[in-house]
This record gives C-alpha cells, structure tokens and sequence, in this order.
C-alpha cells in the first residue's frame, strides 16, 4: 500500500479521518467487511476491539 506511515498513524492516534479511497485500500488489503461501518444497528457481531474504538469515538465518522 502506498500510505504514509504518519497518515496511518494520525488516523489511529489524533482520530483524522481517513479518505474514502484510503478506507477502500484499508479494508481491502486487511479483507475486513465494511458491512459492521455501514450498518452499524443491524444485529452483527460486536468484537471487544470494535466496542473500544467505538466507547472512544473513532468509528463516529464512518456511522
């Protein structure tokens, strides 16, 4: 992937918001379904990881 290491580090440390094309590449590369970002009420699976980052607001601006 051709992302800077300190944009992937904002994004996990300073809560930047990643692009659409950037989230694509992410997800792609890690083959993580989006579906859990998009519809996020539905009756899927919760990972602790997943309630963290939630309780902490990083996932706020992919809801």
């Amino acid at each position: 992937m051709n992302i800077a290491p300190r944009y992937i580090a904002s994004i996990e440390n300073s809560g930047q918001h990643p692009s659409l094309q950037i989230f694509y590449e992410l997800v792609t590369f890690l083959d993580v379904s989006v579906d859990q970002f998009f519809f996020a009420d539905s009756n899927i699976y919760k990972s602790t990881q997943r309630r963290q980052l939630e309780s902490l607001g990083v996932l706020a601006f992919l809801v």
